[in-house]
Formats: structure tokens, sequence, C-alpha cells
């Protein structure tokens, strides 16, 4: 399938309100630790609970059941964090996935891993940089350290430079008050460290201080992806941050079914008719 016909599958499924036979795009969770304590992160949120990093059988009963067009090896922790994340990216390339990424805050990159992962057929890494200053990113970024993220963009450029074929590079923001007025300053900065520099907007998938709304806007992602979270449990999209609307697990349940599934379409059916459903009602895209 090539990019072009990806991407126009993207826009046209929700568009039409079409159910492909398979999902486009997972999302699938390396697992749901994390390194830092972000002011803004909806972990900060959720009940103490297990933690847990999703393993190579996980992976490889998923993508032996089908081949989606992209993949991305996280969720709602730090994919660094799952030692087994290069064999996985490898195992969902030999497949024929076509885009594999992760986002990461960046600050567990190692000479080592560094160049596993530019070996391991990685198409982007997504390191989230959320300030201009050390000031600004380590009060957004609760236990980072903004010269040791500096230093190792600068590695990770480094290594990536000598190898043909390395894994793209894509920084990104997360716009929100405190760090706004330093964004013309951020991209002046790290654009020279970078494949792609994005701005991305505050996120909150579980509606903290928003209103619930009467009628939720036009959501794509229920006809392009679907998140599988760290122990196999199977969600309608990455903003069921709770997990309040798991669909069942990988072990019970195939992703066709779960695609298929009654609960899956029933949340679909909320959205054509604009009304909300408990996955929907609180969610930050309609507030």
């Amino acid at each position: 399938m090539t990019q072009m016909v990806y991407r126009s599958l993207w826009f046209l499924l929700p568009k039409l309100k079409l159910v492909s036979k398979f999902p486009t795009h997972l999302d699938i969770e390396a697992t749901n630790a994390c390194n830092l304590k972000c002011s803004m992160c909806m972990r900060n949120f959720i009940q103490d609970g297990e933690e847990g990093c999703v393993t190579p059988e996980i992976v490889k009963k998923i993508l032996d059941e089908f081949v989606p067009y992209s993949v991305k090896f996280n969720w709602r922790g730090e994919p660094m964090l799952n030692k087994g994340l290069p064999y996985m990216i490898q195992y969902a390339k030999r497949k024929g996935v076509h885009e594999v990424s992760f986002n990461t805050n960046g600050l567990l990159l190692t000479p080592e891993n560094i160049t596993q992962l530019a070996h391991s057929g990685l198409d982007w890494i997504i390191i989230s940089v959320d300030g201009a200053t050390k000031a600004t990113y380590e009060k957004i970024r609760t236990g980072g350290n903004f010269e040791k993220l500096v230093k190792n963009i600068i590695l990770l450029n480094t290594v990536f430079s000598d190898i043909p074929n390395a894994p793209r590079i894509r920084l990104q923001i997360c716009k929100q008050p405190l760090n706004e007025h330093e964004i013309p300053l951020w991209e002046n900065f790290f654009r020279r460290f970078s494949s792609q520099l994005r701005v991305g907007r505050l996120f909150n998938p579980q509606g903290k201080g928003c209103q619930v709304v009467k009628q939720p806007k036009g959501c794509k992602q229920l006809w392009q992806r679907m998140t599988i979270g760290w122990n196999g449990d199977i969600h309608p999209c990455p903003s069921d941050f709770m997990g309040t609307c798991c669909l069942g697990n990988i072990n019970d349940l195939s992703i066709y079914d779960a695609w298929h599934s009654e609960k899956m379409n029933y949340y679909r059916q909320m959205l054509r008719v604009g009304r909300n459903s408990l996955l929907c009602y609180k969610c930050s895209s309609y507030c």
C-alpha cells in the first residue's frame, strides 16, 4: 500500500463512515510505566495500578493476524523502558508494516540503544521537548533534565547521520500556557536537529477541566485506528486513557472481531448521530 493510498484511506474512511476490514493504524503500548511525572500527563490522574511491558509474544500475535499500514509503539508510558523495543520494531518491519514509530521523552537514549534503533528499521523517532529553556522544560517535564535531553538529541543526530536509511527525527512541543511564549525560540534552536518539527496542542483525553458537551464533534479515530495496552487489552482509541471502554483482550478476542464488535460499532454510531457515549463524552476533542 503506497503512502498516497494510505493517506487517502486515512481521510476518506471516516468521512464516508466506512469500516475497513482492519484498522489502518495500531497503537501498541510498549509500557505504561514512565520515568517522568509531567504536569499535563493523564498518568497523574490514574489510580495506582499494575505496571508492565508488552511482550514480544503479544506483538507477534497481533501482527501475525494482519499487517496494518502503521504501528506506533506507545500509549501511556515511556517506550524505552521496554528493553525489547528494538526487537519488536524489527518484527513489525519484517512483517511488512510500512511505517513504525514511537514517542519518547528522549532521556533514556544511550549510544548503545541509539545504535540498536538505527538498525532496527524504525521509520520515525518522535521526541517531546516541551520548552526552549531549562526552566520552562523542567517545570513541565517533572523529573526531566534539559541539558541531558539536548545532549541526547545531538548524539542521536550524530549516530544517525553515519547510518544509511536511519530513522527520521521529529521533535515536538505541546503548546500550553507555560511554554507558548518560547515556541519561536524553540523552532529556531531545534530545527537543525530534526527532520520535522511539530507544534501540538494540549490534549486532555479524559476532559479534566472540561464541561460535558451536548453534541460531540466529528471524531475520525474510530474509523482509523485501535489501541492495544501492554497487557493485551484492546481499546477503541488512544483517548480511552483510563481503560473504561475495553473491548476485550488479545488472548481471547481477535483484532478483526474487536474492530467489528457490537461495542465498537455502537461508539461509531453515537458519533454518526452526534450523541455522546461513555467513550467520548469527556474527551477534550469535544471541549
